[in-house]
C-alpha cells in the first residue's frame, strides 16, 4: 500500500466526512471529535489505517441505528510514544459473551436480511475483525469496552514512533536531490 506521512487527525476527519454522506450520520448522529492541534505525523500505510478506521466508524454508526440518543465521540490523545484513538458510540452495547466474540471473524449480531444494507459487508461480521487485523499487523492494539445499554468504545493504541521507524524508505523518497 502507499506509505505516506500520516496525520491521524486529518485521516479521521476525512473518514468522518466520508461517513457524513451516510444519511444515518447526516441527520441523526451528533459527532464530537477532539484531538490536540499538534499531533505528530508518522510514516505508515495510509490504506490500512483508512480501512480500519472506516470499519470502526461504520460499526459505531450501525450500533446506534435505533437509539434515542445518538452521539459519536471520537478522540485522539498522545501519551509519549503512543497515540490513542477512541471511538465511542451510544449504541445498544454488547453483553460479555458478544464482547468476547466481537473480534472473531464472521461473528455478527447483524441479520443478513436487514433492508438497505450491503449484505456481503454488513452481515459478515468482518468489520471489526478486519480492523483489528490491519491494526495489529502494524503493531497497534485494539480493545473493546462495552456493556448492554451503555454503548461501545473501541480504543486503539498506536505506537506511532515504531511504526514510523519501520518505513524508512519513505523518509528517503522525501529528500530532494539537486
Amino acid at each position: 500500500g502507499d506509505v505516506v506521512r500520516l496525520n491521524l487527525a486529518d485521516l479521521v476527519e476525512n473518514e468522518l466526512l466520508f461517513h457524513k454522506g451516510d444519511p444515518r450520520l447526516k441527520h441523526k448522529i451528533e459527532v464530537v471529535f477532539e484531538h490536540p492541534a499538534d499531533l505528530p505525523e508518522f510514516c505508515a500505510p495510509y490504506r490500512d489505517f483508512s480501512i480500519a478506521i472506516d470499519h470502526i466508524l461504520t460499526n459505531a454508526i450501525e450500533a446506534m441505528e435505533n437509539m434515542e440518543k445518538q452521539v459519536l465521540n471520537v478522540a485522539i490523545e498522545q501519551h509519549g510514544e503512543l497515540l490513542f484513538l477512541s471511538v465511542e458510540d451510544t449504541g445498544c452495547g454488547m453483553d460479555k459473551e458478544t464482547l468476547s466474540r466481537a473480534l472473531e471473524p464472521f461473528f455478527t449480531t447483524k441479520k443478513p436480511e436487514c433492508p438497505g444494507k450491503n449484505p456481503e459487508v454488513r452481515a459478515m461480521g468482518i468489520g471489526l475483525t478486519h480492523a483489528a487485523m490491519l491494526l495489529e499487523g502494524l503493531g497497534c492494539k485494539l480493545e473493546l469496552q462495552s456493556a448492554p445499554g451503555s454503548g461501545t468504545t473501541v480504543a486503539v493504541s498506536i505506537p506511532f514512533m515504531s511504526i514510523d521507524e519501520s518505513y524508512p524508505e519513505t523518509h528517503e523518497s522525501n529528500r530532494t536531490f539537486g
